[in-house]
């Protein structure tokens, strides 16, 4: 996915929530999106969409961080989810 400086805008506009909880960006490139607080990292990499779709799919994703942050910033239930998805997936 090529971003654009439009699209980075937009991305980091979404991500103001993040700022607020004490999160950094420590990359945006092509291929990675990066954010952390020193305990945790929100990560979105190696996306195969069209260049909108992926937009769609990171603020997407963004809109999920923000609306459920008690849970995804819980480390414990990230690992649980992880392990359901694993488990599903099998």
């Amino acid at each position: 996915m090529k971003i654009d400086n439009n699209s980075k805008e937009i991305i980091l506009k979404k991500s103001e929530f993040l700022f607020h909880n004490g999160f950094k960006l420590i990359e945006i490139t092509d291929a990675v999106i990066t954010f952390s607080n020193k305990k945790l990292a929100f990560v979105r990499r190696n996306q195969t969409l069209l260049s909108q779709n992926k937009l769609d799919n990171i603020l997407e994703l963004l809109d999920y961080a923000e609306k459920n942050y008690a849970k995804v910033n819980n480390l414990q239930f990230c690992q649980e989810s992880r392990e359901m998805v694993e488990e599903f997936l099998k």
